[in-house]
């Protein structure tokens, strides 16, 4: 558990009680903080109470009394924000998350810095593994894992790797990082931010410069969609960061690129053939590679040790997690895929499709599915937005509603085995959040995983 010695005797109020929420109050508390914390779900209240973590109705606390509001990341902010949040802007105390007391209760620490829209779960987890190959000394947490508060305490040579998403980043103040990477941007959580420009504004905080120091922080930017474009061209001029440009389709100038499958380091040189890492389908986790591969090269990581990592890269469950086959149809376990932009992703990587989509829509803008839909056999829609996507793609593609996951997967299965296009995959991608039928995306890729063992026959 990190040690927040500089918050010492202030009386922290936290609202949001989940497993970040709790290892905050926790942490804080250990360090000497007096703790005042709420939640409006019953069940987590009960969870703090049992951990003996003080409770306070912050609705009618005075925020006067307090010295910061740490804040759960899912709770609103900005846009149409919270009743709490309010009470703190009126009382002028600061609004804070658990990143930024990582990052001021660890100055001496070494940051990386990894956010966009869809990979930063991967290229996080991968870069893990990258740098445990090299036996460079690391912890990894932050959006995937562990809660920040709950690393152990880091020493001056360790490196913390840190997944931010939009949430954690908006609630950071003065965190900055030596490396911060931008994978990509494409709509999701306008309902959180309002509109596209408040979504990369949270998103670039993540390239907060430090002040007084003549340190060079690395900036590691993917340039395949307009908003990276725009962030390279804006940090390549900027002397504070060293700034390196990569993608995952096309040749860059003195940045990491994919292109044809072959990873090619910053003098031009083939790292390696992706096309040979099987936990590392598609343009898509091509990028995040290059940019894996961008960070652990500032690291002083060889080629030799990053191909032999993408090699062996177990990848993540959900994230496009291979769950083997059934009388020669694959199965394809993408839950994780809650926008039309990582859907599409997952589509551009297989022929012969039987797809299961929908849940609770994020975009009304499908059209960035269009390229793919010639290599959909058959379309399974589920869940609240199925009306609006048959809608949309009726016509184009054969499709069915199948209203539940179970039977979407049952439907999907006994018409791929009467299939003769070719070898079948089965794709759980649903461009939807899971909002409307499960807890999250992790709950629905689970429930997948269990009616496809279900099914008659042996997974291979």
């Amino acid at each position: 558990m990190i040690q927040i010695t500089n918050r010492r005797d202030q009386k922290i109020a936290l609202f949001g009680l989940g497993s970040s929420g709790l290892m905050a109050a926790r942490a804080l508390a250990a360090s000497g903080a007096t703790i005042l914390a709420w939640d409006d779900s019953a069940i987590q209240r009960k969870k703090a109470k049992e951990q003996a973590i003080p409770l306070q109705n912050l609705y009618s606390y005075d925020f006067a009394d307090i010295d910061a509001l740490i804040l759960a990341p899912g709770v609103p902010l900005t846009h149409n924000p919270h009743t709490i949040v309010k009470k703190a802007h009126v009382a002028k105390r600061p609004i804070i998350g658990d990143i930024e007391l990582l990052v001021e209760a660890c100055p001496t620490s070494q940051f990386i810095g990894i956010t966009g829209t869809n990979g930063k779960s991967t290229t996080t987890a991968l870069l893990g593994h990258i740098l445990e190959k090299a036996g460079i000394k690391t912890q990894i947490g932050g959006n995937i894992g562990p809660p920040a508060l709950g690393f152990r305490q880091p020493d001056n040579k360790e490196f913390i790797v840190l997944e931010l998403s939009s949430y954690q980043l908006d609630l950071t103040k003065n965190a900055t990082f030596d490396i911060a990477a931008f994978l990509n941007l494409s709509p999701d959580h306008i309902d959180r931010h309002g509109n596209m420009s408040s979504y990369l504004n949270a998103k670039r905080k993540i390239f907060r410069g430090r002040k007084n120091t003549t340190n060079q922080q690395v900036a590691i930017i993917g340039v395949d969609d307009e908003y990276g474009r725009s962030l390279y061209e804006e940090f390549a001029t900027n002397p504070q960061w060293k700034t390196l440009p990569i993608s995952g389709s096309k040749i860059v100038s003195n940045g990491f690129y994919v292109k044809n499958g072959k990873l090619y380091d910053i003098s031009g040189l083939i790292i390696c053939d992706l096309g040979q890492a099987n936990n590392l389908l598609g343009i898509h986790n091509w990028q995040n590679a290059a940019t894996a591969a961008a960070i652990g090269h500032v690291m002083g990581v060889n080629n030799e040790i990053l191909t032999d990592a993408f090699y062996s890269y177990q990848g993540l469950s959900h994230r496009m997690e291979d769950l083997g086959s059934i009388n020669d149809i694959q199965f394809i376990n993408d839950s994780k895929a809650t926008n039309c932009e990582a859907a599409a992703r997952a589509l551009a990587c297989f022929e012969n499709i039987f797809w299961i989509a929908g849940g609770l829509a994020k975009e009304q803008d499908l059209t960035v599915l269009e390229p793919y839909l010639s290599k959909i056999q058959h379309a399974f829609l589920i869940g609240d937005s199925a009306e609006k996507f048959a809608s949309v793609f009726a016509g184009k593609i054969n499709i069915t509603q199948c209203c539940d996951l179970r039977t979407a997967t049952q439907e999907a299965f006994r018409m791929a085995a009467t299939d003769t296009c070719g070898k079948p995959t089965i794709l759980l991608s649903p461009a939807c959040a899971s909002f409307d039928q499960w807890n999250n995306f992790e709950a629905r890729g689970d429930a997948f995983r269990s009616f496809v063992t279900s099914l008659s026959g042996n997974l291979e």
